[in-house]
């Protein structure tokens, strides 16, 4: 008799220790989760997050240089929310207008050097000349496509923008202009609706004719379609544009020509 009672003891006692252990077990899992999916926690990573995106929106303040304009171009300036667009495409990254046409380049440059076995050279480059909105607002697409228009621009391949050696569109492109927001490309029947933060305009050397000469009339442009849609010229940093960086631009120029000339 006594046996069994001390055998029932036992086995009361083991399952009182395995409900212990269970009540813990599911005590402690019960405070992770609360601590996992507390809501203050999440909300203050958010504000964190917004907090970081709108110093690095207000960042660049940049001023508007002061280009010759002897006809004003009316324009409406638009709030910009940089929650409304796409990542901007990185100012290191080949842009989508033009990457085809550098492919094909590469490939014939490789081929050539593959036949003479001379040291790798750079035959090429693609110089790009950045227009921005003022901090806060846009470009809108109604005021865009009228400059684009003034300026010489025909709506072509790959949906963007090219200035060909005429006007109206004959001859050979000179340079091409793409919205800087992926895919890059535009939609011309959206276009009274459009809007973007910036376009980039680049052109590719050698190019046909003068290159010298091309380059001027890629900046001329550019200065104004800013003017005309309350813009900034920048670089291809997309840092304010400055007679250094223009030097460096014609130092570009020169250096591929006298490459392909055999200089």
């Amino acid at each position: 008799m006594i046996q069994n009672l001390r055998l029932i003891l036992i086995i009361m006692g083991g399952m009182a220790i395995i409900v212990l252990l269970l009540h813990g077990f599911w005590t402690s899992r019960k405070e992770q989760s609360a601590v996992f999916h507390d809501p203050s926690v999440t909300k203050k990573k958010y504000q964190d997050g917004s907090d970081s995106e709108t110093q690095l929106s207000d960042k660049t303040n940049i001023d508007k240089p002061d280009f010759d304009n002897d006809v004003p171009f009316e324009c409406t300036y638009t709030k910009y929310d940089s929650f409304n667009y796409d990542v901007l495409i990185p100012p290191d990254e080949p842009l989508l207008a033009y990457e085809t046409q550098q492919e094909s380049h590469a490939s014939c440059s490789a081929q050539q050097t593959q036949t003479t076995q001379a040291p790798h050279r750079e035959r090429e480059t693609v110089l790009v000349l950045n227009i921005a909105a003022y901090n806060g607002t846009v470009i809108g697409g109604e005021d865009l496509w009228q400059s684009l228009l003034q300026a010489g621009f025909q709506f072509g391949d790959m949906k963007i923008f090219h200035r060909h050696l005429s006007p109206t569109g004959g001859g050979p492109v000179l340079f091409s202009l793409a919205n800087m927001i992926k895919p890059g490309w535009f939609n011309t029947e959206n276009m009274t609706t459009f809007t973007t933060p910036g376009i980039s305009m680049f052109m590719i050397v050698p190019s046909y004719g003068d290159a010298h000469q091309n380059f001027k009339l890629m900046l001329q442009s550019a200065q104004q379609i800013a003017d005309d849609c309350g813009g900034v010229v920048l670089d291809d940093k997309r840092n304010m544009l400055t007679p250094q960086k223009l030097d460096v631009y014609k130092a570009r120029i020169y250096n591929i020509l006298e490459i392909n000339n055999g200089t």
